[in-house]
C-alpha cells in the first residue's frame, strides 16, 4: 500500500520510455486507520499515477506528486510506513510503550519511521535503508538522515539485488558528491562502474553524466538532485 521501493530493471527501462497524459494523477481521499489506537484519518491519495522516468537521486518522475508520501496518525504521531499484519502491531504497541519511542517525537518523520523500523522490523530487512532513501527524497534536509543514509545503504550493499545494486550505489554516490563527501562519491561511483555490464543503457547513462557531473564537466543545474536522468 505506502512501499514502492523497487527499481527492477524493467521497470527503469519502462518507466524511461513512456509517458502518456492519459495516466495524469487523479487526486483523492484516502482514509487510513491507525494500525495502534484504531484512530481514522484522510490523506491525499491517487485514483492513477504513471511515472515517467527518474532523476538523478533516482526519484521517480511521477504524474502524482502531490499524494501524501508518508501518513502520520495525528494522535500518537505513528508513520504508517506499511501495512502493518497484527504480529507486526504488537511490536509497535511494545515499543511505542518506551522512553525511546517519546523522543522521536521530535524527528522529522522519516526519521521516526526509521527509527521504528530499526526496533521492530527484523534484523535483515532493508526497510530502514528504503525508509532513509524515501527521506532523502522526499522529506526535509536533514544531516542526520543523510548520514544515516550513507550507513545503511553499507550495510544493505551486499543484499541488493544483483540488477539494482548498480543503481542504488550510483544515487548514494550523487547523494555523497552533492553533500560535499567527495571521496565517499568515488568510493561508491567506483563500485557502481564496475557492476555495470554495459548491457543496460539506462544505467549506463546514468553512469555517464555522474561521471561528467563528478569530474566537473557540466554546468551545475545540469547535475542536480532534480536532473532528469538522460536517454541514451
Amino acid at each position: 500500500m505506502f512501499r514502492k521501493f523497487g527499481i527492477s530493471v524493467v521497470f527503469i527501462l519502462a518507466a524511461a520510455t513512456f509517458a502518456s497524459s492519459a495516466f495524469a494523477g487523479m487526486m483523492t481521499d484516502q482514509e487510513i486507520v491507525c494500525p495502534v489506537g484504531g484512530e481514522t484519518f484522510v490523506i491525499t491519495g491517487t485514483a492513477s499515477c504513471s511515472t515517467m522516468g527518474r532523476r538523478l537521486s533516482l526519484k521517480p518522475v511521477t504524474s502524482c506528486d502531490f499524494v501524501t508520501r508518508l501518513p502520520v496518525c495525528p494522535s500518537n504521531g505513528l508513520p504508517v510506513y506499511r501495512d502493518f499484519e497484527e504480529g507486526d502491531i504488537k511490536a509497535l504497541e511494545r515499543f511505542m510503550e518506551t522512553e525511546a519511542y517519546s523522543s522521536l517525537q521530535s524527528e522529522q518523520p522519516y526519521l521516526r519511521a526509521y527509527y521504528i523500523a530499526k526496533a521492530v522490523e527484523t534484523a535483515d530487512s532493508q526497510e530502514p535503508f528504503f525508509l532513509l532513501q524515501n527521506g532523502v527524497w522526499y522529506g526535509e534536509k536533514d544531516a542526520k538522515l543523510d548520514e544515516l543514509y550513507q550507513a545503511e545503504l553499507d550495510l544493505i550493499n551486499e543484499s541488493l539485488p544483483e540488477e539494482d545494486r548498480p543503481f542504488w550505489l550510483a544515487a548514494g554516490a550523487h547523494h555523497a558528491w552533492a553533500s560535499g563527501k567527495s571521496e565517499r562519491a568515488a568510493q561508491l561511483f567506483v563500485t557502481a562502474k564496475s557492476l555495470d555490464s554495459g548491457e543496460n543503457d539506462y544505467l549506463s547513462g546514468y553512469l555517464d553524466r555522474l561521471d561528467a557531473c563528478f569530474r566537473g564537466s557540466l554546468e551545475a543545474d545540469e547535475c542536480s538532485s532534480d536532473t532528469h536522468i538522460p536517454k541514451n
